[in-house]
């Protein structure tokens, strides 16, 4: 059995902790997570430690190269994410990017597909004919309408809302109960608020 590495010790690796503690239990035999923030190298999140830094981990799986490890990353920021997932898809070590789901997902199966690396979190609700690129994190309640399109590297933090026939791109990021209608395209990177939703200035 694969070792599972969190990479990320913030706030949100302990909801993925907590997550895993109810649903993916007796998957993995060991969990360590990995973070880049040197104070934090010792401690532990929810009884798991963390034990390297990426430059360490990333080191540690070049010279295993016969192990495969899983690995998941809980930072929110999809630049960060990006970054971090793309430097460890380059140097070609041998991983594999696990999507996590809680078993209160309601997700059409059959009419509709999820790729890697994805985290979806309580009560999400996707509905049919949508399609969930990589590396996405959807947090809680959030909710996602019929034909549906979602790229790479997003995230929706809890209670989002999002209507049927709505496509949306890579590295955007929704705030917590956003509560604003987009009638028209919008571009990716870019920040709009309210209704209708206007581009703004941070």
């Amino acid at each position: 059995m694969k070792d599972l590495y969190i990479i990320g010790a913030g706030g949100f690796s302990i909801e993925v902790l907590f997550l895993i503690d109810r649903f993916y239990k007796n998957v993995w035999p060991n969990i360590y997570i990995v973070d880049d923030n040197e104070e934090k190298i010792g401690l532990k999140v929810r009884d798991i430690d963390v034990v390297c830094n990426i430059t360490d981990f990333i080191f540690k799986c070049e010279n295993e190269k016969e192990t495969k490890h899983d690995v998941i990353v809980t930072i929110g920021d999809p630049k960060i994410r990006r970054r971090i997932i793309n430097m460890l898809v380059e140097k070609k070590i041998n991983i594999n990017f696990p999507s996590l789901m809680d078993d209160t997902v309601i997700f059409d199966e059959k009419y509709s597909s999820i790729g890697k690396g994805n985290i979806i979190m309580d009560l999400v609700s996707i509905t049919g004919n949508s399609i969930i690129g990589d590396f996405n994190l959807i947090g809680g309640r959030t909710g996602i309408g019929h034909h549906t399109t979602i790229g790479d590297f997003n995230t929706f933090s809890p209670r989002v809302t999002i209507l049927g026939n709505v496509v949306i791109g890579n590295g955007n990021t929704f705030g917590l109960n956003s509560y604003t209608m987009i009638l028209k395209n919008i571009k990716d990177n870019r920040t709009y608020f309210g209704m209708p939703a206007k581009r703004i200035q941070i």
